[in-house]
């Protein structure tokens, strides 16, 4: 009886990973790639709740899907199969958002750095320039 207990349980667990292989979409989504795009999906969510113009979501998704050279069938199939593992989604869903978070902080320690240039500028007396603009001529003493 033991013996055949023991015969069950290895049967048992390989075709219990032989089913979670047919599972697994031939073209499943990389995981970092994944992580990434779950990270600019929730910045495209985040725009749609402030422009909920529904043109500018599409184009977008449609953007971002061709960065990463996906179609919507192929995302949807890798999303839905990494779903199957709630703590694993709950960790890439974290990990997306602190690669959120790291690009949110660089972003406002170059907007500091910024201010700090001009504030700088502005207290020596000199006429700070943006990057974007052209310099004025120095003007002549007569």
């Amino acid at each position: 009886m033991r013996i055949k207990f023991l015969l069950i349980i290895p049967a048992f667990l390989l075709l219990f990973v032989a089913c979670a292989d047919q599972n697994k979409p031939k073209d499943l989504i990389q995981e970092d790639a994944y992580i990434n795009l779950l990270a600019e999906l929730h910045i495209l969510n985040a725009i749609e709740q402030t422009y909920p113009d529904s043109t500018l979501r599409d184009e977008s998704l449609e953007r971002v899907l061709q960065k990463y050279n996906l179609s919507i069938e192929t995302f949807e199939q890798s999303h839905e199969y990494y779903l199957q593992d709630l703590d694993a989604q709950y960790q890439r869903l974290q990990t997306a958002n602190d690669r959120m978070q790291k690009e949110y902080d660089r972003i406002n320690e170059i907007s500091r750095e910024k201010a700090e240039q001009k504030r700088k500028a502005r207290s020596e007396g000199n006429k700070y320039v943006d990057e974007d603009e052209e310099e004025e001529p120095a003007k002549e003493t007569p």
